[in-house]
């Protein structure tokens, strides 16, 4: 038990001393009988403090969830104990708290903020209990049970097109062939079958109708592309989770507004040829398995009735004939997104943006909110942090727009309906 004198006990120990001080020089009875006074208040309070912390306080709160990391939790603790005044430990991913305190019990409220994926756990709490008059604290640690298992957010986005390519080609499984409806043909008319016609392009509704076999015909659809550079190295699993987001985000919506990819990974030096926004999607799920930001034992959970091997086959008859390609130098495209942490290979990046303003083409760039988050070691994340300002001031002064992924994030949040997991 530690038991402390505050500031009220403090000053009537101070008057106390002085008191007794005066008394040993003077004996005057009467500073005698008030420093007995003083004495008798202090035990007396004491005593019955005592006794009602010998009941302990104790918290009945039981929190276990799973969440998304950006999903911000109401989180609320009740601790019973009497005369509780303060609380202590309160981790930092609990903000926006505010303290309810009765008589009997402690409410404390708040919302999660996690800065990344990953296990997080409060298991202690240290309360502050007054005495009667204020004159001691007592602090007590409490139990706790409050776990959160939050989930990255990659797995969201690889659920997402998952769910994308499974709905789009799960029928072309082992076939050997890319879905007619991945060629990004637009429908033209309806025509009388001819021998040598896809029959995958029967139109089974007018051959009904006119009782004779009619084919549907498409016309090649032209669409906008653009450039998609990615650079997917990162100093922690925790960044780069944020960068396989940036990477499948940029790519499903490719797929939602009908557009073309060239896909760079900058690294290696390598493009990808004829691909649409299917396959490159296919093929971002693909590099953003092999980071491991997932663990696939969790994964798959959510995505029955597909089992492991079911999905490599769906990625396998996405990307089976996509062409790679050494590109040096690189060709950009009028529109052009890259995804990076502007950490490693610096000098690439400001050529790069001298490229793009050379050309007079548009070069984006989609970074982690902070490169840095994750890193232990104090000096290597400040050198990190130092990197990142002084190479994202150069590329913006070279008219190079630079956006964190947490501002696209929310912006995106907005456009798209952020599923629970219960959904799924």
């Amino acid at each position: 038990m530690k038991v402390y004198l505050s500031e009220n006990g403090l000053g009537l120990a101070s008057v106390l001393i002085l008191i007794l001080l005066f008394y040993f020089f003077t004996e005057d009875t009467i500073l005698a009988y008030a420093s007995f006074l003083l004495a008798s208040i202090f035990l007396l309070v004491l005593l019955f403090a005592y006794n009602t912390w010998r009941k302990k306080s104790v918290c009945k709160t039981k929190v276990k969830e799973r969440v998304w990391v950006w999903e911000h939790a109401t989180l609320s603790i009740t601790v019973e104990g009497k005369n509780i005044y303060a609380v202590e430990g309160i981790p930092k991913w609990i903000k926006n708290t505010k303290l309810e305190f009765t008589k009997d019990a402690t409410v404390i409220r708040g919302e999660t903020y996690f800065p990344h994926y990953g296990e997080f756990i409060l298991e202690q709490l240290t309360v502050l209990r007054r005495s009667p008059l204020g004159l001691f604290t007592f602090k007590e640690k409490v139990a706790v049970e409050v776990m959160y298992n939050v989930l990255p957010e990659t797995f969201y986005w690889l659920l997402e097109a998952l769910n994308i390519l499974r709905a789009t080609g799960v029928s072309y499984l082992g076939a050997g062939t890319r879905p007619s409806s991945l060629t990004g043909d637009l429908y033209y008319e309806t025509r009388e079958y001819v021998y040598g016609d896809p029959i995958r392009n029967i139109d089974w509704k007018a051959t009904a109708r006119h009782r004779k076999l009619m084919v549907k015909l498409f016309e090649e659809e032209t669409s906008k592309s653009f450039m998609l550079l990615y650079d997917l190295r990162a100093p922690n699993p925790y960044v780069s989770d944020e960068l396989a987001s940036a990477l499948l985000s940029s790519v499903i919506s490719s797929t939602r507004n009908n557009l073309n990819l060239t896909l760079f990974d900058l690294p290696e030096s390598k493009s990808y040829l004829s691909v649409n926004a299917y396959q490159a999607l296919a093929l971002a799920v693909k590099k953003v398995f092999e980071l491991e930001i997932v663990d696939p034992s969790e994964f798959y959970e959510y995505v029955e009735p597909l089992t492991k091997e079911e999905v490599e086959s769906l990625l396998h008859a996405f990307t089976m004939d996509i062409v790679e390609r050494k590109d040096k130098p690189i060709i950009l495209e009028e529109d052009n997104i890259l995804i990076s942490t502007l950490l490693y290979d610096v000098s690439n990046l400001v050529s790069l943006a001298e490229l793009a303003m050379k050309n007079k083409k548009t070069l984006n760039v989609v970074t982690p909110s902070k490169p840095w988050v994750g890193v232990e070691d104090l000096e290597e994340a400040y050198r990190l942090y130092l990197t990142y300002n002084n190479v994202k001031q150069k590329l913006e002064s070279m008219k190079v727009n630079i956006f964190p992924w947490s501002y696209l994030r929310i912006r995106k949040e907005k456009v798209y309906e952020v599923k629970s997991l219960q959904q799924y």
